[in-house]
Parts: structure tokens; sequence; C-alpha cells
């Protein structure tokens, strides 16, 4: 049951060496994507898809101060979000503030990578960061 309406979508990986994890990928078997950058989050972004492994997101540094400066400042490679899918932003949010403090960390922006959908990300307590990427078409179980 998943009564947030949540579907999973990709693991987002901040590296600062990103042709190191580009060659790993693709040893493993993935297809990776065109760089592009990600002027709302100012950041490089890869999305690199695999027929039977979660998708992953290559983030990595602009040229200018941005967003994984903290979380690469002790570490050279992280996993540090995941990305789910929901067709009801608000109402997902409403679900999950039910049973968990939930911190808006970016607000909805349009994702280049997703063909402008909106993505937002948020802590949730006990969790950790997630990204949810709004696709009002995604189907998703309701229950």
């Amino acid at each position: 049951m998943n009564k947030y309406g949540m579907i999973f979508h990709h693991l987002g990986l901040a590296v600062t060496h990103p042709d190191k994890a580009i060659n790993f990928l693709r040893g493993l078997g993935y297809r990776v994507g065109d760089r592009l950058y990600d002027e709302h989050q100012n950041v490089y972004l890869i999305y690199c898809e695999h027929a039977s492994m979660p998708d992953v997101e290559l983030i990595y540094r602009a040229e200018s101060p941005g967003p994984l400066d903290n979380i690469l400042r002790n570490f050279s490679e992280v996993v540090y979000h995941i990305c789910y899918t929901c067709s009801d932003l608000q109402s997902t949010l409403d679900k999950i503030r039910q049973e968990n403090r939930l911190i808006t960390v970016s607000a909805p922006n349009p994702a280049p990578l997703f063909n402008n959908l909106k993505v937002s990300f948020y802590k949730v307590a006990g969790y950790g960061l997630i990204e949810i990427l709004e696709d009002k078409k995604q189907p998703f179980d309701k229950e």
C-alpha cells in the first residue's frame, strides 16, 4: 500500500569527478545521457538509465557556488537524495505531513532534465532528503 501516492524514480548521486562516475556506470551497463545545466539549481546533471537497475542522476557543481558545496565538502561522491514521482503534489505533501515533519528545501521549479515538469526538494524527518517530480499523468496507488 502506498498512502503517499509516490513512485520511486531515481537516486541522486552528487560527484566531484563526473567522468569517474560515468565510467563506472557504463561498466555496469548504464546508458548515460547528455550533460545538462539546470539554472534553477545551478548544477550540471546527467541522467543514467539501466534496464534492470535503479536510474541514477549524476549531479555536479557548476562554476559558481551552489547547493552541492556543503554536500560535497566532506565527500567526493555521495547519494544524497531519492526522487519519487507523484501526480498531485499538494495531496502527497499533506499525506506525508500527517505522520512526518516535513521541511521544504526547494519549492517547485521547472526541471529541464524532465521536460520542465516541476521538481521540489523536502527534508523528511527520520528519512532524509527527497526530490518530488510532479507528473500529473503519472499513475499511482491511491490506497
